[in-house]
């Protein structure tokens, strides 16, 4: 996540550079391009002015000379195509001075055409110097943009990492905390597991089937904190979870999670029960994923309403396995489940909890490519579905 947080910054920062020195280099080649145009028409116009004096016309231009007799002087050597002799005509009858330009196979030429002394002299300039000139002054843009683009996303990248770093430094705090509060549990749940399994293996002959029933129920408890336990210090260390992935039977899961919840939804007066369509197999991580249907669990009990019910649904369906928690509560706005995923921000209701479920859900089904969806509406309960992708299709 910082990572890619670093890379987009930084791609900010190089367009948004590119972006500047392209806009400032297009501003400047049409502003050389307008003054090489405003020049070299002055200076066709000094030409005209000049012709027939014993100033030279500049390197480049040609001058031409059409006598009131029509015949035209001038330029020896000139392209094909020159002088404009239309230009010369029109300049010849109205008196009025005409600029233009003629392409020829040579290339193009500015003309500028005016009666002078009785006689019309039209001057010619190949622009191709002036192309030539653009040319250079458009690689020297490319390059320049380039360079720019380089020294940007290296700035933008040490900026990146400089903001990001508070981040990085407090996900690494946090996984170390996890870490060390994991650590530290593990002996004492280790403890209590064993001696759970004692107190099975020392039950007598005549205890009540109600009793070994509670005594295994605190078996599987104690092993599925520790399986939880192991899974948030495989978490902290940044383990994916392809590294740990197994086949998991969600209808045993289900199953399993509903038998845990059912004393605590009796004591409530909510009647939790569990509709499963199986076989439904996933490959994850199995306490994670019993992890987060706890919690989906435990927040559709806290919201439910008095004497209530909640459902567990697991269907398959093709490419995928779908879960769902439904309750009669209070509900919430469906719309705003995004920012129900916060931790510590907690939905409708006066239930307890710090609002850490959702957000641990979120994390889950992300880590398991899958979706987190809603259906709710205010006061009319909550439905939440949680879809994982199915390998056998």
């Amino acid at each position: 996540m910082i990572t890619g947080a670093r890379w987009r910054l930084t791609g900010l920062v190089g367009a948004a550079v590119l972006v500047g020195v392209l806009l400032s280099g297009v501003v400047t080649w049409f502003s050389v391009a307008r003054a090489q145009d405003a020049a070299a028409r002055s200076v066709l116009r000094d030409a005209v002015e000049d012709a027939g004096g014993s100033t030279e016309p500049p390197d480049g231009v040609l001058v031409f000379l059409r006598e009131p007799d029509g015949t035209i002087e001038g330029g020896a050597d000139a392209p094909a195509g020159l002088p404009d002799r239309r230009a010369l005509e029109a300049v010849a009858a109205s008196g009025e001075p005409v600029a233009g330009e003629v392409t020829t196979d040579d290339g193009r030429f500015l003309v500028y055409t005016a009666a002078q002394g009785g006689r019309v002299v039209q001057a010619v300039e190949d622009v191709r110097v002036h192309e030539a000139e653009q040319a250079r002054l458009s690689e020297g843009i490319a390059l320049a943009s380039a360079l720019g683009l380089v020294l940007a996303l290296v700035a933008g990248y040490l900026l990146a990492r400089r903001a990001t770093q508070p981040l990085e430094q407090a996900l690494a705090r946090q996984r170390r905390f996890v870490a060390d509060a994991s650590h530290e549990l593990r002996t004492p749940l280790a403890r209590l597991t064993l001696r759970s399994q004692m107190i099975e293996r020392s039950l007598p002959d005549d205890c009540s089937a109600e009793t070994r029933a509670d005594v295994r129920m605190l078996v599987a408890e104690t092993a599925g904190m520790a399986e939880a336990l192991t899974d948030l210090l495989d978490a902290a260390r940044m383990r994916a979870v392809a590294d740990g992935a197994e086949e998991v039977d969600l209808v045993r899961l289900v199953r399993d999670v509903v038998a845990s919840d059912a004393m605590r939804a009796a004591a409530s007066g909510t009647a939790l029960t569990a509709e499963v369509e199986g076989p439904c197999v996933v490959r994850g991580r199995r306490a994670s994923l019993r992890r987060a249907l706890s919690a989906l669990v435990d927040n559709a009990l806290v919201h439910a309403r008095d004497g209530g019910a909640v459902v567990v649904r697991l269907r398959c369906e093709p490419g995928w396995a779908v879960l769902e928690v439904a309750d009669d509560g209070a509900g919430f706005d469906a719309h705003g489940l995004h920012r129900l995923e916060r931790p510590f921000v907690r939905g409708g209701g006066a239930g307890e909890g710090f609002g850490l479920g959702l957000a641990l859900v979120r994390e889950v089904v992300d880590a398991h490519a899958g979706r987190l969806e809603a259906s709710a509406r205010p006061g009319e309960g909550a439905t939440v579905s949680v879809l994982l992708p199915r390998e056998d299709g």
